[in-house]
């Protein structure tokens, strides 16, 4: 059957008209678990899980125990509800990890003719297409892909979470989420769960009903790149006692925070001596975009810290991103307390 996506699911929802048997795959975990829940709640009658809901996640299970849950009635509910997330079967092409052929084949012989009052629901980010069992779904079950979002649907989704929060946000600052985020970079492992967590991080920071780009900056930007920003608008500005007292406010007590700091700024150090390579590069400047393709960084966060970039030469970066070696190298041997020797650090820029 050919593969649909999750408005097709929820389509076919609508109108009842859902196989027996689905395969849910795609880089979406929250989605699949949204469309799983979804058939929950609609077949299994509440107080009934129990009874009528199974779910078999990874190795925890064997053909005779899924076939079994699968071929039992249910008890009060419309249909039963069987769960398979990232069974072995659908992960490797031979069979492993305790599933024999006979196995397999008795679960592709279910799948040929189901349980009706059942409906087993095979999940996973990708299927090996080599698989028998993944062959077998794609001929026999309703197959639903669910990938990253466009760029509606993903502000569609953040809208109806602000909305439920009885919160609205600007166009500019969406805009500037939506961005921020790098959803979009191909390397990027950013998902749905993330993206919300972002926008419950919003909500919990904004105190006003409407969202700007400031509640934004403020809550999903990366807190390295929020401190160094900082630190350099400070020392580029002539003020170091300002930058003398970021790194004051920023150091909590206890070794172990010390050393996140170091190790937070010799990053974003890194980060800019390797754009200010990209802008020096001999056979001509790089744009940002062509940045991103080298680094698979987020390309908003690659054009903020070019912004800082650009106000030092490449061997000014060079000599900061030595001092912060120097730095943390002083601090581990125990030759100069972490906040003495950040702040020569500072001095030095």
């Amino acid at each position: 059957m050919k593969a649909k996506g999750y408005k097709d699911f929820l389509e076919d929802f609508k109108k009842n008209q859902l196989s027996s048997v689905l395969f849910f795959e795609g880089e979406e975990e929250f989605l699949i678990h949204w469309a799983a829940g979804k058939l929950s709640q609609h077949f299994v009658r509440k107080g009934m899980e129990a009874m009528d809901y199974a779910e078999f996640s990874g190795e925890d299970a064997n053909a005779d125990q899924i076939i079994e849950s699968l071929e039992t009635m249910p008890m009060l509910s419309e249909r039963r509800i069987v769960w398979l997330r990232n069974i072995p079967p659908l992960l490797h092409a031979e069979p492993s990890k305790g599933w024999k052929k006979a196995g397999i084949s008795k679960l592709i012989s279910y799948i040929e003719n189901p349980n009706p009052r059942a409906m087993a629901v095979f999940s996973a980010a990708e299927g090996e297409d080599k698989s028998i069992l993944v062959k077998a779904l794609r001929k026999n079950a309703s197959v639903y892909t669910f990938g990253k979002l466009n760029r509606k649907e993903l502000a569609s989704f953040a809208n109806k979470r602000f909305k439920r929060a009885g919160k609205k946000i600007e166009v500019r600052a969406m805009r500037e989420l939506l961005d921020i985020t790098g959803y979009y970079n191909k390397k990027s492992e950013y998902r749905l769960y993330q993206f919300e967590s972002d926008i419950q991080k919003i909500i919990a920071h904004s105190e006003k009903p409407m969202i700007t780009c400031e509640d934004v900056e403020n809550t999903v930007h990366g807190e390295g790149d929020r401190f160094i920003f900082n630190l350099l608008d400070g020392i580029s500005g002539n003020d170091k006692s300002k930058a003398f007292s970021i790194i004051q406010n920023s150091l909590a007590d206890g070794k172990e925070n010390e050393m996140k700091l170091i190790v937070r700024i010799a990053s974003q150090m890194e980060l800019l001596l390797e754009i200010r390579e990209f802008m020096d590069n001999p056979e001509g400047r790089m744009t940002v975009k062509q940045m991103q393709k080298y680094t698979g960084i987020n390309e908003y966060r690659l054009e903020k810290a070019s912004q800082y970039a650009r106000k030092y030469s490449k061997e000014k970066l060079r000599q900061m991103v030595l001092g912060i070696y120097e730095a943390n190298a002083r601090i581990v041997q125990g030759i100069l307390p972490a906040r003495l020797a950040l702040e020569m650090f500072v001095a030095s820029i």
